[in-house]
């Protein structure tokens, strides 16, 4: 894995561990997110991330990222637990099924991430997604297809875009 000769993302993860041992989430938490920022899909530090958000009562953020870890690779027996409790304070109720996911590396390719969902609400609305938002979708839709879906039947999607949506209707006679 490139990450384990990346000499930033190497210090970013010892500074992180090193105040995490120490008790400091919040330092703990930002030196993680850093390291992500160089290697987003890497589920241990994810995890680690989701932990120290879950440390400092940002139980909705802890939630999202530990189904996101799953996602990219941890197993569920290592962040389930986690997830249903912070899921469980948060809001969300039972999220056990998020964790049922065929494990074959095809269909695993298509699970909805925290990355797809603030892409496709960009993309689809022209808006940031709240972490509640986040939640609710990765919650309720299990594909990337099914969330694509979704949004380009919202109302905001429609509006968002009704100068492309305008425009096509105006020029579809015109396309061959």
């Amino acid at each position: 894995m490139f990450s384990r000769k990346d000499t930033d993302f190497a210090r970013f993860v010892e500074q992180a561990d090193r105040s995490r041992d120490a008790g400091n989430y919040p330092e703990a938490q930002y030196n993680y997110w850093r390291a992500l920022q160089l290697y987003p899909s890497h589920p241990a530090y994810i995890v680690q991330y989701a932990h120290c958000l879950k440390e400092t009562g940002l139980m909705e953020d802890a939630f999202v990222n530990y189904v996101d870890a799953f996602r990219f690779g941890a197993h569920a027996v290592d962040v389930q637990q986690h997830a249903e409790f912070t899921a469980g304070r948060s809001g969300h109720g039972d999220v056990g099924h998020l964790f049922l996911a065929n494990s074959s590396t095809d269909a695993r390719q298509h699970e909805l991430t925290i990355r797809d969902i603030k892409t496709g609400v960009l993309a689809f609305h022209l808006e940031e997604p709240s972490v509640t938002r986040v939640a609710a979708y990765l919650c309720k839709y299990a594909t990337r297809e099914a969330l694509m879906s979704a949004l380009a039947q919202e109302a905001r999607f429609l509006s968002a875009h009704r100068d492309l949506l305008l425009l096509l209707k105006e020029t579809a006679g015109e396309i061959q």
